[in-house]
C-alpha cells in the first residue's frame, strides 16, 4: 500500500526502535526488549530494513527535521502546508505571548536588579577587601608565631645538643683518662720487668767475666809456655855443645 511512498529516518537511533516494535508486534521477529536488543535481534531488524529498501519500500531516507518538513510540503501541497503553519502558529501563539510577558517583566525588573546588583557588588567588594586585609593580618600573625616557635625549638635543640655534647665530652675524657692510666700502669710494669730482666742479664754477664778472664789467662799462659818451650828446644837443637856445657 505504501510501496514507494514512505519516508524513513536513516539515523539508526531513531529508525531501529520503531522497526523492531513493528516486527515484534507482527510476530516476524522475536524481540524480548525493544529498548535493549541483543546483537542477534538487532541484526534481524537491520536485515529486514535493508530488504525493504532494496524492494523499493522507501521513497527516501531523511536525516534532518527540515527534510521532513520539505517532504511534508511536497506530499500534501501548499494548502496542507498552510494549514500546518496556521495550526503551528495557533499552538505557538500562547507560548509567544507568555514569552513576551516574561520579557516585559524582566525589562521592568532590569533597572532595580542592576541597582541591587551594583549595591551587592559594592558590598561584596568591601567585604572582600576587608576579608583580604583580615586574612593578611592573620597570616602575618601566624607567620610570626610560627617563626617564634621555630626559634624556640632551635634554642631548645641547641641547648640539648650542647648539654649532650658536654656530657659526651666528659665521658670521653674519663675514658681517655682511664685508658691513659691503664697504659701507664702497663708501661710501668713492662719497664720494671725489662729493667729486672736487664739487671739479671748484667749480673749473669758480670758473673761470667771473671771465669772467662781466668780461662783466657790460662789459655794465654799455656800458649806462651808452649812457645817458650818450643823456642828452647829449637835453640838446643841448633847449639847442642852449648847445651851440654851448660848442663855440665
Amino acid at each position: 500500500k505504501t510501496l514507494g511512498k514512505a519516508a524513513y529516518d536513516q539515523t539508526w537511533t531513531y529508525s531501529l526502535g520503531p522497526a523492531a516494535l513493528f516486527l515484534k508486534t507482527t510476530g516476524k521477529v522475536k524481540v524480548n526488549d525493544v529498548a535493549d536488543m541483543t546483537g542477534d535481534e538487532a541484526k534481524q531488524v537491520v536485515d529486514y530494513l535493508i530488504e525493504r529498501k532494496k524492494a523499493g519500500q522507501f521513497r527516501t531516507l531523511h536525516k534532518a527535521f527540515e527534510e521532513q518538513v520539505q517532504l511534508l510540503l511536497e506530499g500534501t501541497g501548499r494548502d496542507s502546508a498552510s494549514r500546518f503553519v496556521s495550526r503551528l502558529q495557533q499552538q505557538l501563539a500562547p507560548l509567544l505571548e507568555h514569552t513576551q510577558q516574561v520579557l516585559t517583566k524582566l525589562e521592568a525588573y532590569k533597572e532595580p536588579a542592576e541597582l541591587t546588583l551594583q549595591a551587592h557588588g559594592d558590598h561584596f567588594e568591601r567585604t572582600l577587601q576587608q576579608s583580604v586585609l583580615e586574612a593578611a593580618a592573620r597570616m602575618q600573625e601566624t607567620s610570626r608565631q610560627f617563626e617564634q616557635a621555630i626559634r624556640d625549638r632551635l634554642t631548645k635543640a641547641l641547648e640539648e645538643l650542647e648539654r649532650k655534647g658536654t656530657a659526651a665530652i666528659s665521658v670521653m675524657l674519663e675514658g681517655f683518662q682511664a685508658i691513659s692510666e691503664s697504659y701507664q700502669k702497663e708501661a710501668h710494669s713492662r719497664l720494671q720487668a725489662a729493667l729486672e730482666q736487664g739487671t739479671n742479664h748484667l749480673r749473669e754477664k758480670a758473673a761470667e767475666i771473671p771465669r772467662l778472664f781466668a780461662a783466657e789467662l790460662d789459655d794465654y799462659i799455656r800458649s806462651n809456655t808452649e812457645q817458650v818451650r818450643g823456642s828452647i828446644a829449637e835453640l838446643t837443637e841448633e847449639h847442642p855443645s852449648s847445651s851440654r856445657a851448660a848442663r855440665t
